[in-house]
């Protein structure tokens, strides 16, 4: 049986008669909570530029947050590799991708699904 109405655990929206017409509620004190400590100058950037245009729910901000751990490290992953070259010698003196690769393309997904889940668009 299909459930009608409001689901369980939603919100409801604050309205209020303004001239005779329900408005929604604006709240005019939006304090953002602080980027996280150990997020880099190039996350930062993108949390202060990502906080001033987008009102969350505090349960948003911290997968925000993790979105950019996310990004983090494939910004590392992709210096690294930068540095170190692209292709790696094996053991046995095969050439292969660097095992770094792997860790920056799961990162750059993580932090793509992230974004999207929350509907900023990149």
């Amino acid at each position: 049986m299909k459930q009608r109405g409001r689901k369980s655990g939603q919100s409801r929206a604050t309205l209020s008669v303004v001239g005779g017409f329900p408005r929604v509620v604006a709240s005019t004190s939006y304090n953002p909570p602080p980027c996280p400590e150990h997020l880099a100058p190039p996350e930062r950037a993108i949390w202060d530029q990502v906080v001033r245009s987008f009102k969350g729910e505090d349960a948003a901000f911290a997968v925000l947050a993790s979105g950019l751990e996310s990004h983090m490290r494939a910004r590392e992953c992709r210096e690294i590799i930068e540095r170190e070259g692209l292709i790696t010698i094996g053991r046995d003196d095969q050439t292969k991708a660097h095992p770094l690769c792997n860790v920056e393309r799961d990162a750059r997904k993580a932090f793509q699904a992230t974004f999207k889940a929350l509907g900023i668009k990149l």
